[in-house]
């Protein structure tokens, strides 16, 4: 009997740290980010406003969210492009700062969810409301 107790202990303590270790690896999102302005200091306070939300929801840039930022500089024709970049970068979801950049990603995707954060009238420009649960984010 001690013999069956001795060898699982020591089972037990072999497989422990990969057991550990594999429960701490999680899965960081990747959330694109289309900006109008030009730069992160351009965008600094409506930045820091996303990051607090998101903190505030149990969501850390560099822990378990990635933010990928693409600024155009006040350039919307610039939208296409970068929004190109973000679906290719294969994002988890991507918020437009501007309808302007909403409409850009709804062109090239329909699998990657949008969040606008700012627009006009979001019923006369077709867009649809989902409120997502804590779940899905």
């Amino acid at each position: 009997m001690r013999r069956r107790v001795v060898i699982a202990l020591l089972g037990g303590a072999v497989v422990w740290p990969f057991a550990a270790r594999a429960q701490q690896q999680t899965r960081i999102s990747r959330i694109g980010v289309l900006w109008h302005g030009g730069n992160e200091q351009e965008e600094a306070m409506n930045l820091s406003a996303l990051r607090k939300g998101l903190n505030e929801l149990g969501y850390v840039d560099g822990k378990n969210i990635e933010l990928i930022n693409r600024f155009a500089d006040e350039h919307y024709d610039r939208f296409d492009t970068l929004a190109a970049e973000l679906v290719e970068a294969k994002v988890d979801i991507i918020f437009a700062s501007v309808s302007g950049a909403a409409i850009s990603a709804k062109r090239l995707t329909t699998k990657i969810p949008i969040v606008l954060a700012y627009g006009g009238d979001y019923v006369a420009g077709g867009w649809q409301r989902v409120s997502p649960t804590r779940a899905e984010m």
